[in-house]
């Protein structure tokens, strides 16, 4: 799951939107062991195409 990162939000002025962490989004899904493995789970910087350069990534794999 790949989306904007709240700190992303706020620069473009968008400070009154909730953006989950990936820590929410962990939880929120359920991501949890045994069943899951939670490889990436935070905020990623990349390379600007847009308004914003930070994305919340969460990446799990079933085990």
């Amino acid at each position: 799951m790949v989306g904007h990162a709240a700190a992303a939000a706020a620069a473009a002025g968008h400070d009154h939107l909730h953006m989950e962490t990936a820590d929410e989004i962990v939880e929120l899904l359920g991501l949890t062991a045994p069943e899951w493995i939670v490889e990436v789970a935070g905020d990623v910087e990349r390379t600007p195409t847009g308004a914003h350069t930070i994305d919340t990534v969460v990446r799990a794999r079933r085990v």
